[in-house]
């Protein structure tokens, strides 16, 4: 899940916002994983924890229709299978198969 900062909040706060907003989740524990230099601005890379029941607020026309788990096999599977072509994407499941998030 991507998004873009606000003014106001945290990069932590923006997290939880966009995770309630956009899939109905709330994280008590968020962690910034890394950041990179992108176009001038910084790109955070998240790991969310202990996720729990929000409220969603979809807006209309939203990107994302569903959500899904993954085990960490599944998740070489999509690397294996070039069925994941973002970089930051692909960086994110090599942490998670890997066992770096645990």
């Amino acid at each position: 899940m991507k998004g873009f900062g606000v003014e106001d909040l945290s990069p932590i706060e923006c997290v939880n916002k966009e995770l309630e907003e956009e899939i109905g989740l709330i994280a008590e524990d968020i962690q910034i994983i890394k950041e990179f230099p992108d176009n001038g601005l910084i790109t955070s890379l998240f790991v969310a924890k202990s996720l729990k029941d929000g409220v969603e607020c979809r807006e209309y026309g939203e990107a994302i229709s569903d959500v899904k788990s993954f085990s960490k096999k599944e998740c070489l599977e999509l690397m294996a299978h070039d069925d994941c072509h973002d970089i930051l994407t692909l960086f994110s499941l090599s942490l998670f198969v890997s066992g770096q998030l645990d």
